[in-house]
């Protein structure tokens, strides 16, 4: 996030979005939804308005949304791990230096 002491240069021509990882999602969640629905659509005028639209339209938005939590899975697990690997660090230095508190 920005800081006080942040400078943010914007020259022309350059879009510049600040935003927030709720919003950040939400949009991605939208713009699954309108891919998933184009695709539907499109298959409807194929096939004549059958049920395969809407069964391809829910299989759509099941697989967009697995994809995103094994990528969120796969951020956490890194994060879990970065934390306990510098907890123990952190708790083998506080032991072995008598001037530190634990």
């Amino acid at each position: 996030f920005l800081s006080f002491f942040t400078v943010v240069k914007v020259r022309p021509g350059v879009d510049l979005v600040i935003t927030d990882e709720e919003t950040e999602h939400r949009e991605l969640s939208t713009d699954m939804a309108e891919r998933c629905k184009a695709d539907a659509r499109r298959r409807m005028k194929q096939d004549g308005g059958s049920g395969e639209a809407i069964e391809e339209l829910a299989s759509c938005i099941e697989e967009s949304i697995a994809q995103k939590f094994i990528v969120s899975n796969q951020e956490i697990a890194f994060e879990h791990k970065v934390r306990t690997d510098m907890a123990g660090f952190l708790e083998n230095y506080t032991c072995v230096d008598n001037s530190v508190t634990s």
